[in-house]
């Protein structure tokens, strides 16, 4: 049969160890916290990019028509 201080003992070194799971659980949680605020950034910038391309897609469109259109009438001569 187990003394006292034996079980006390005992109960002392459970709980310790249920603190250190305790600790583990929330550095965990903290970690996946930042994985998402990070997830949520990284979504943010992509779709920025995104509409960055898009943006320069449509200047690059608009200054390929200007050129053409310079190409036509410098091809079509003085007008008088």
């Amino acid at each position: 049969m187990a003394t006292q201080q034996e079980l006390d003992d005992a109960v002392v070194a459970a709980a310790q160890q249920l603190a250190q799971q305790i600790s583990l659980m929330d550095q965990a949680e903290s970690r996946r916290v930042g994985y998402k605020i990070l997830r949520d950034e990284a979504e943010t910038n992509r779709a920025a990019a995104a509409a960055d391309v898009r943006r320069l897609r449509d200047q690059v469109k608009a200054g390929a028509t200007r050129l053409n259109d310079a190409i036509v009438a410098a091809n079509a001569g003085p007008t008088s």
